[in-house]
């Protein structure tokens, strides 16, 4: 395996990684979509 080839397989990976993996301390929601839904709290509550 290239060394490109390595690389590649890790950016896949850590893509993954922080955004579409089930994260235990988050309820078992992807990490991209609590923060989505964190970000939609945060607007509701400075718009009262």
């Amino acid at each position: 395996m290239t060394r490109l080839a390595i690389e590649h397989v890790a950016v896949q990976w850590v893509g993954w990684y922080n955004t579409e993996r089930l994260h235990s301390a988050l309820d078992y929601v992807p990490p991209e979509e609590f923060e989505a839904a964190h970000d939609r709290s945060l607007a509701t509550s400075n718009a009262a």
